[in-house]
């Protein structure tokens, strides 16, 4: 179907309709002559010219490839209808010729003639009916380009309001959200920042009272130190200016060894203290940490919620910054704590075990010192009964 092609008739180009009409009006004109000669019924030779007509009018009315305009095809139908007039006569005329007496027949072939002149301006008028005015189609067209104008325009207004309309509720949907993106955020911001300033509040109480009960721990585990060292010197003059017996020296010795043993168990036991409390320190400080962290993914998601709240967004970023740097400084200042509390544990670790290896080695001397004294006196005991 895509490579058939339609033929359109173009009458100023083409020849057929003038080689139809001719055709038409020449087998007319010879079936009249010859239905004439041979005296012929005379209302059969009326009606065929007229049949001729007929067809002719609607071949080139309903085929595809001979259709003609409406005006054409009736001026043709009246000229077919005059030339067969005009050959009924003009054989009419020349019968009379041949036979002057027969008036009759010469009155008959008026008839015939009469007949196709009629068909052929009742054809005519027909047609010119029919024919379509250029002035009122060109009207008509008006009409209808102007009404589909005015309809095209009432489908323009209602669009436009329409957008007006859906406009209006698309700003109104995207101004409450906004509004409730904004309460919910400040909402869910200001939570964070108490949960954040409560834990920061804890942990800087936790690591003052860490601190306090360290300076406190450290003091006594010196004035411990001191009155050890102090026991010890005083325990060495009291040794160096008596001489006494054996057990009476390890009798002396022992509540001296038995309390410094004691407070070296009680230093040990608030090391271990302390080293709980750091360890409590160090949890509330990755606790904070932790906190921040879920603060800046929740900031994080606030942000990711639409470019609308593009503002709120920006305002967040830098709330969520300066959280962020007071976190950092916070976990800053609570991991310098924690490595000066670490230092300070491991160095007072280093003096309590600095002091029990001198604890260690002033019981030693003593139980040395104890046992050369026992020699001595053992020594100048049978000098004495000598």
């Amino acid at each position: 179907m895509g490579d058939a092609k339609i033929v359109e008739w173009d009458p100023l180009s083409k020849f057929d309709d003038k080689a139809i009409f001719f055709l038409t009006a020449g087998i007319g004109a010879i079936f009249i002559a010859i239905t004439k000669s041979i005296l012929t019924s005379q209302i059969f030779v009326a009606l065929i010219p007229c049949l001729f007509i007929i067809i002719y009018a609607s071949y080139t009315l309903w085929t595809k490839r001979f259709r003609l305009r409406e005006d054409q095809i009736g001026e043709n139908v009246y000229y077919l209808g005059l030339l067969y007039t005009l050959t009924s006569l003009s054989v009419a005329l020349f019968l009379y010729g041949q036979h002057p007496d027969n008036i009759d027949d010469i009155i008959a072939n008026f008839g015939v003639a009469l007949s196709t002149t009629i068909v052929g301006i009742a054809g005519r008028v027909l047609f010119a009916q029919m024919r379509q005015d250029p002035v009122e189609v060109e009207r008509e067209a008006r009409l209808e380009l102007a009404e589909a104008a005015s309809r095209l325009r009432d489908e323009l207004l209602n669009s436009v309001t329409d957008i007006n309309t859906f406009r209006r509720a698309t700003e109104q949907s995207i101004e409450e959200a906004r509004h409730e993106m904004t309460a919910t955020t400040q909402k869910a911001l200001a939570e964070t920042v108490g949960q954040f300033k409560t834990v920061a509040e804890t942990i800087t109480k936790e690591v003052a009272e860490t601190l306090g009960a360290y300076a406190a721990n450290a003091q006594k585990l010196n004035q411990a130190s001191g009155k050890t060292v102090t026991a010890i010197e005083k325990l060495l003059g009291r040794i160096e200016e008596l001489t006494p017996p054996r057990d009476l020296l390890e009798v002396k010795l022992a509540p001296s060894v038995q309390k410094i043993e004691t407070i070296i168990d009680h230093l040990a036991a608030r090391t271990s203290s302390d080293g709980a409390q750091i360890q409590q320190l160090v949890a509330l400080v990755e606790n904070a940490v932790r906190t921040a962290n879920a603060l800046d993914q929740r900031t994080q998601a606030f942000i990711d919620r639409g470019a609308a709240a593009e503002a709120v967004a920006n305002r967040l970023n830098a709330i969520a910054e300066g959280l962020s740097a007071t976190s950092q400084v916070i976990t800053q200042a609570s991991q310098q704590a924690l490595e000066t509390v670490r230092g300070h544990n491991v160095g007072l670790a280093e003096e309590l075990e600095r002091s029990r290896q001198s604890v260690s080695q002033v019981h030693r001397s003593l139980a040395d010192m104890t046992n050369t004294l026992a020699t001595q006196l053992g020594a100048e005991a049978p000098a004495v009964s000598g």
